[in-house]
């Protein structure tokens, strides 16, 4: 019989959801600090070209603020990605709940000595 059980199996859900929508608002947060960084990278390109740095140079600096901007693109519309996944986690314990919540309560509430013992494919409706 496996080890896992449905309250364990909904804490682990749980804990997944809250744990991804954590990492998707950190996520978030430094999609920000890169976009910032990216910005300033885009004034001080600004500020070299206007001090006569040769082109190259104002073209790398450029070039490095579009990278920038790309990398904190690619952060936010993976911190989407982990919200959604936060979202069907969250889906599926509820629907866990509602589909072997029941069970699970009759189970607790049960007095027979050695419960836990049944065959799951006993309790599977035909």
């Amino acid at each position: 019989m496996s080890d896992l059980t449905y309250k364990a199996l909904v804490a682990q859900v749980n804990a997944y959801e809250k744990n991804l929508a954590k990492s998707a608002e950190q996520i978030r947060t430094q999609a920000k600090i890169i976009d910032d960084d990216a910005q300033d990278t885009g004034r001080v390109a600004d500020q070299i070209a206007g001090k006569s740095v040769d082109p190259e140079t104002v073209g790398e600096t450029r070039d490095l603020m579009k990278i920038t901007a790309g990398v904190s693109e690619g952060a936010i519309e993976f911190a989407a990605a982990a919200d959604d996944t936060s979202k069907q986690a969250k889906a599926s314990a509820e629907q866990a709940k509602t589909t072997y919540g029941g069970l699970q309560e009759a189970m607790d509430r049960s007095t027979l000595i050695g419960k836990y013992d049944i065959s799951a494919d006993w309790l599977q409706q035909e």
